[in-house]
């Protein structure tokens, strides 16, 4: 559903840790156990930090004009969980173009709003996969009420 060359492959996250103990960098933290560590914590992302995420996203493009990005950054509150799956559903609803060289932005803050919250974002997004492909919509569905281990021979007969 998504169109090629437009979206990037890596999200770039904001993580922290309590700890008992000093740790250098990132790495120490990463060879450390889930034991070894208090708590974590996926912080809400800066103007800054939300913007590099979405450049990193949308393969080192930012199509928004400052106004637009500051509406897009403002509703996602900080959450790089939003700004990943609102840049989706504005790829999947045509608010990008992509000339192969340069991404433009479709739309403006005038005729964009933004989805209010993440939930509003799926539901949008799944109402879209329902009426374009509803074979995927339905295997989707199907499989979230199997649960996390199923295989196809049990999904084919629910479908």
């Amino acid at each position: 559903m998504h169109k090629e060359g437009i979206l990037g492959d890596n999200f770039k996250l904001l993580v922290t840790a309590q700890t008992q103990r000093n740790i250098d960098g990132f790495l120490q933290l990463a060879q450390m156990s889930a034991e070894q560590c208090d708590k974590f914590f996926i912080g809400k992302l800066s103007r800054e930090y939300s913007v590099e995420l979405i450049k990193n996203i949308l393969n080192g493009f930012n199509p928004f004009s400052d106004e637009l990005l500051d509406i897009i950054v403002k509703a996602s509150n900080g959450s790089p969980a939003y700004l990943g799956q609102v840049l989706l559903y504005m790829n999947e609803s045509g608010y990008f173009n992509f000339d192969g060289t340069t991404l433009t932005c479709l739309v403006d803050k005038d005729s964009f709003e933004p989805p209010v919250d993440l939930a509003s974002i799926i539901h949008k997004r799944l109402e879209k996969l329902k009426a374009e492909i509803p074979d995927a919509y339905r295997a989707l569905i199907y499989s979230a009420m199997l649960g996390v281990k199923f295989n196809l021979t049990m999904l084919q007969a629910v479908l």
